[in-house]
């Protein structure tokens, strides 16, 4: 039988799964219908899109990734040639001003600018996301900004059940508002679309059973609305 930290990196891994290709039909629909030159990806790690996605040739792709990253990308670039111009910057982004420095310079340098922070915020307080989402907003040139959401009922179910394992395995979610999306308009970003995960997962074939299960078993609006929020992909504009 899995441990509970299987388990949790199990359903974690199947999430990031349904997350990476919704993002990327969000991405690649934002690029083509806002005009995007600059894709801004904050804390990409791994992250191959550039030369994965069918990219326009005239698109740059900045990826900024802890400073130890770096090394371990350039030793270890994806077998395919990227799509679009890749530039890589070494950056710890509680780095207040480095990274309005570079904020700065993206903005100056690119007409639309999308930003992405996938699997970002859950791990920042949320204060850190306020000034992050402030930082952003300063920028003239940031248009999109591509984010995942959970729910604030999930981190206390996660805390509940799996407190100790989750502390262990450093997935304890800090970034989770009562008011959902609501929480970046005082901060100039206002929410233009959303996705569901787990509905995506329906529709992309992924569902997994118990989630099948839990889906059929909501029988009143209020748990359909709350299953259904359970983990979000927004997509905010500047306001």
């Amino acid at each position: 039988m899995p441990s509970a930290i299987e388990r949790i990196a199990d359903a974690a891994d199947w999430m990031a799964e349904v997350r990476t290709q919704a993002l990327d039909e969000m991405l690649v629909r934002a690029v083509e219908r806002d005009g995007i030159d600059l894709v801004l990806n904050l804390a990409a790690g791994p992250d191959d899109r550039p030369y994965r996605l069918a990219l326009p040739s005239r698109l740059r792709w900045v990826q900024v990734h802890l400073p130890g990253m770096i090394g371990y990308r350039e030793h270890r670039p994806p077998g395919a040639p990227a799509r679009c111009a890749v530039e890589r910057v070494g950056l710890d982004l509680a780095d207040v001003w480095g990274r309005r420095a570079l904020f700065a310079r993206l903005s100056r340098e690119a007409r639309r600018v999308l930003v992405t922070t996938e699997g970002l915020l859950a791990d920042l307080a949320p204060a850190d996301v306020a000034a992050l989402a402030a930082d952003l907003r300063a920028a003239p040139s940031f248009a999109v900004w591509l984010t995942d959401l959970g729910s604030p009922r999930m981190p206390r179910v996660a805390q509940r059940r799996h407190g100790k394992p989750l502390a262990r395995a450093g997935a304890a979610a800090r970034f989770a508002p009562a008011e959902g999306a609501g929480f970046f308009e005082p901060r100039g970003w206002a929410c233009t679309a959303e996705r569901s995960l787990l509905e995506e997962a329906r529709r992309l074939g992924r569902e997994r059973p118990m989630a099948r299960i839990a889906r059929l078993t909501l029988v009143t609006p209020r748990r359909r609305r709350a299953w259904r929020r359970a983990a979000l992909l927004l997509e905010l504009t500047r306001t």
